[in-house]
């Protein structure tokens, strides 16, 4: 017999077993979990390599909203503000992913839009990747391979598509896959660590503040609405919409 500490609770087991076969009969589901083996976090591609033996100690994390870690207490102070400040510049983002690909559909026609800000958004995010790979070496998705051979095809149909498709193109539509790679970056970081509920609601007093300065300065051709006191006075109440959701 050998004992395992999980989450400072005494386990028995029979003898050596493997991680996920001993997780399994504690009745967790391996797929919604991380865990720490004696002090260090695993990766998930080691887990079947791992044989616990007597005097394991394993710290289990349950995940929740899709992946993200289960927290019990909010971030520090100065954290929780830097990421409000993100959250509100993926909204001043999504503002300008409205103007570059409304402005683009007016010039190349709806599909056309749609693609090009597609193919931006999806070669920044296998560039990031491949940056990524290359200073850490590896690759947080279960793939059954060298996560090189998935990432440079993938990197080699992005530029295909980049060549093909921006020919002739201003340098600033390209802007509106940027900032959807940016946003969804922005929120998958953020909002696990600050709530759905108030990483949306910061991101859309970005998203409310960036689209009333650009209908003001009528960028791109678009007609120009200026600032007035009830739209100062609807994005202030947005602001204390996130203060009030966020409850600090």
């Amino acid at each position: 017999m050998i004992t395992v500490t999980v989450n400072g609770e005494k386990r028995e087991a029979e003898g050596p077993t493997e991680l996920i076969a001993f997780l399994e009969t504690l009745g967790i589901n391996v797929r919604h979990v991380a865990v720490a083996h004696n002090g260090t976090v695993l990766q998930r591609q080691r887990w079947p390599e791992v044989v616990l033996q007597d005097g394991d100690v394993l710290e289990v994390v349950r995940m929740v909203g899709g992946g993200a870690q289960a927290r019990t207490r909010k971030e520090p102070l100065v954290m929780d503000a830097l990421l409000l400040l993100l959250a509100f510049g993926a909204g001043i983002a999504a503002a300008i992913q409205i103007l570059v690909n409304g402005a683009l559909g007016e010039e190349r026609g709806v599909p056309e839009a749609l693609m090009v800000s597609v193919t931006v958004t999806y070669g920044s995010v296998v560039l990031f990747m491949l940056v990524r790979f290359a200073f850490m070496g590896e690759l947080n998705l279960n793939t059954p391979g060298r996560p090189l051979f998935y990432l440079l095809p993938l990197a080699f149909v992005a530029l295909l598509a980049f060549l093909g498709l921006m020919g002739g193109l201003q340098w600033y539509y390209f802007l509106g896959g940027l900032a959807g790679a940016l946003i969804v970056s922005t929120l998958a970081f953020a909002g696990p660590r600050i709530g759905i509920a108030t990483s949306s609601a910061a991101l859309i007093a970005g998203q409310m503040a960036g689209a009333i300065l650009w209908d003001h300065l009528g960028l791109l051709a678009q007609p120009k609405d200026p600032i007035d006191a009830l739209k100062v006075i609807g994005a202030l109440l947005i602001v204390g919409g996130v203060v009030l959701v966020r409850g600090v």
